[in-house]
C-alpha cells in the first residue's frame, strides 16, 4: 500500500483516506497524553526513512497502522494490523455501557411497576368509595319510600 507524503491524511491506492495520529494516547483529550514518542515516529530505525505507527478504529475494529516513508522520494508503504490490546479495552467499555443501560432500564421498569401498583390501589379505593356512595344513596331512596 503506497501512501502520500507524511501528512495527517495519507491516501491509499484504494482511495481510502486515513486520519493518522502519531501519538501515544490518541483517544485522550488531555494535551499531555498526546505526545509523539519514538514508538510512533521513529527516525532512528532506518537511515533515510521514518517509521510510523498510528492506532485508530476503522469500521468498528481497533487497528494499528504501521508503515514507513522514504524521506527523499516521499513515498512509502503501510499496513493495518488488528489491535488486540485496544480491542479488549473498547470491549470492556462497551460492556460497561451496556450494563449501565440495563441498570437504567431495570430502574425504569421498577418505576413503571410502582406507578401501576399505585394506579391499581387508587382504582380499588375509588371503586370502594363508589360502591359505598351507591349503597348510601340506595338506603336514602329506600328511607324516602318508607316515609311516604
Amino acid at each position: 500500500m503506497l501512501i502520500a507524503p507524511p501528512t495527517r491524511s495519507p491516501t491509499t491506492w484504494s482511495g481510502i483516506n486515513l486520519q493518522l495520529a502519531f501519538v501515544s494516547n490518541a483517544w485522550s483529550e488531555a494535551e499531555e497524553d498526546r505526545i509523539a514518542t519514538q514508538e510512533f515516529v521513529d527516525f532512528q530505525r532506518e537511515r533515510g526513512k521514518v517509521h510510523l505507527k498510528s492506532q485508530f478504529i476503522m469500521n468498528g475494529v481497533s487497528v494499528i497502522w504501521r508503515g514507513w516513508i522514504d524521506l527523499q522520494r516521499l513515498d512509502g508503504a503501510g499496513w493495518l494490523e488488528f489491535d488486540e490490546e485496544r480491542a479488549r479495552v473498547e470491549d470492556q467499555i462497551l460492556r460497561e455501557q451496556i450494563e449501565q443501560y440495563n441498570r437504567h432500564l431495570h430502574g425504569i421498569d421498577d418505576q413503571q411497576r410502582h406507578l401501576q401498583e399505585e394506579r391499581e390501589q387508587r382504582a380499588e379505593v375509588e371503586a370502594e368509595v363508589a360502591e359505598a356512595l351507591l349503597h348510601f344513596s340506595g338506603n336514602m331512596h329506600n328511607n324516602n319510600n318508607y316515609h311516604k
